[in-house]
């Protein structure tokens, strides 16, 4: 098949084939899964916000209550994770600890503000194994976090 080719010619390709079969898997496994393996605590949280905002009824003052499983993007090594969706910049912002008050890590997102508004700064903290409520609510045709609990 390369008996043509030189020697130096014959390594690069062996080279990039072996490249291509080491680097594909993992383009794939990157955009099949929508980069969803590096999601953080905070942008989960923003994900389900956004698969509940479809369920909320379209009619003025309806509700839709969000249960959010805690554990689901945080580190093995967290005990308590503190949940804060900020008024101010509309952010929402987790810190998670271990179970000497260490923080583990810290994250924060803004794309659930393509769906939702924050008219008030909510917080709370919670042991991981709980499960998170987020409450969504229609007023005046705008949808909003209405309380976490």
């Amino acid at each position: 098949m390369n008996v043509g080719m030189p020697s130096e010619l014959r390594h690069k390709l062996r080279f990039w084939n072996s490249c291509i079969l080491v680097v594909m898997p993992f383009c794939y496994l990157v955009f099949m899964t929508g980069c969803s393996i590096f999601v953080d605590p905070a942008t989960s949280i923003a994900y389900d916000i956004e698969r509940g905002v479809k369920h909320l009824e379209n009619k003025e003052d309806s509700i839709y209550i969000i249960n959010h499983n805690l554990k689901k993007r945080a580190p093995k090594s967290t005990d308590i994770i503190t949940v804060e969706f900020n008024m101010v910049n509309g952010a929402v912002g987790t810190l998670c600890k271990d179970s000497a008050g260490n923080i583990v890590k810290t994250s924060g997102t803004r794309y659930h503000c393509n769906f939702v508004e924050i008219p008030k700064t909510l917080s709370i903290t919670k042991s991981i194994d709980s499960t998170l409520k987020i409450e969504l609510a229609r007023r005046q045709g705008i949808i909003v976090v209405k309380n976490i609990y």
